[in-house]
């Protein structure tokens, strides 16, 4: 039994040093993608308000962005100035926003419209399980309905702010990679013609598709500016000196941000490292395993090699179980 605990809290162990090493290596990314150089080559493809416009121009219509520290759940978020980002969904724990910040509108005409409240995910795997779409969908209703009260009141839906809920998502696969899809609510007209020119497009869900490592020139669509950028910093597994070679001469972005590169590229690492050591253990603890079982069936007098195949013994296991 001793024996038994002490494996447990060694995996255990092993468990939360790998958890925290790669909770640093997110919350590395997650600063990095808050630096607004980089924010404005995001808006600059994601938002139409701002097509246009260069990134360079783009940067000081940028509130300043909080990273991992609003609630979801518009429950637990009561002030959103600055760009709250946590939230409580029931059986999901807290769930916070990556990143969130206010951009002014360059086109703001009417009232509602002067400021934008932006989110940025970073989604590692593009099916985790679910659609990330409807969960774009709801990450922009929670951020309408935290307005109640503050900016919206007594009933004055004309001040509700356009939110835009924004997803990268990373290791797509060539059929996918290098797009970018807008999710919007749009008027269309089913009976009779009548050009409505109430606000509609309130909300706004875009999904950027970055593809994995050594695969940017692979996919069916050629990268935009927005995905090689997002490709070389966060996809592509190079040294914290090239990418910020790549970042200066290619996208125009300062050398500032050198000390983030360095530490999101070394906890890359480590995180690689602890996976492989982590997946070596693993084969390792199944061989002996399958040894140990090999060996109780040869000393019990079976020689039918079917019976250890059936116990998934491998073939260069039973051959040194039988001395071949």
């Amino acid at each position: 039994m001793q024996a038994e605990t002490k494996v447990y809290l060694n995996s255990l162990g092993k468990a939360v040093t790998t958890a925290k090493t790669k909770a640093q290596y997110d919350a590395a990314v997650k600063r990095l993608l808050a630096e607004p150089q980089i924010l404005a080559w995001i808006i600059k493809w994601t938002m139409t308000e701002f097509y246009d416009m260069e990134p360079e121009d783009i940067i000081r219509y940028i509130d300043a962005p909080s990273v991992s520290s609003i609630p979801v759940d518009p429950g637990l978020t009561h002030a959103i100035e600055g760009g709250n980002t946590e939230s409580k969904i029931q059986d999901e724990g807290l769930v916070t926003y990556d990143v969130r910040f206010y951009v002014i509108n360059p086109k703001s005409r009417k009232k509602g419209e002067v400021r934008i409240l932006v989110d940025i995910e970073a989604q590692r795997k593009p099916n985790p399980g679910y659609q990330l779409v409807p969960r774009g969908i709801l990450y922009c209703g929670r951020m309408l309905s935290e307005q109640i009260d503050h900016n919206v009141k007594h009933g004055d839906y004309d001040a509700l702010e356009k939110v835009y809920s924004i997803w990268l998502v990373f290791n797509c696969p060539s059929k996918s990679a290098n797009t970018i899809s807008s999710y919007a609510v749009t008027h269309n007209s089913v009976y009779g013609e009548f050009n409505d020119t109430e606000r509609c497009d309130l909300l706004n869900v875009v999904m950027v598709r970055v593809p994995e490592d050594g695969r940017i020139d692979k996919a069916e669509t050629t990268p935009s500016d927005l995905h090689e950028l997002l490709y070389e910093v966060f996809a592509k597994k190079n040294s914290a000196e090239d990418k910020m070679r790549i970042m200066n001469q290619k996208f125009g972005l300062s050398t500032h941000m050198q000390e983030e590169v360095n530490v999101m590229c070394n906890l890359s690492e480590a995180v690689a490292e602890k996976a492989a050591a982590e997946a070596t253990a693993e084969a390792t603890e199944k061989a002996t395993e399958k040894f140990s079982i090999a060996m109780n069936l040869y000393r019990s007098g079976e020689r039918d090699k079917n019976v250890y195949r059936s116990e998934g013994v491998s073939e260069e296991v039973i051959a040194i179980v039988f001395g071949e």
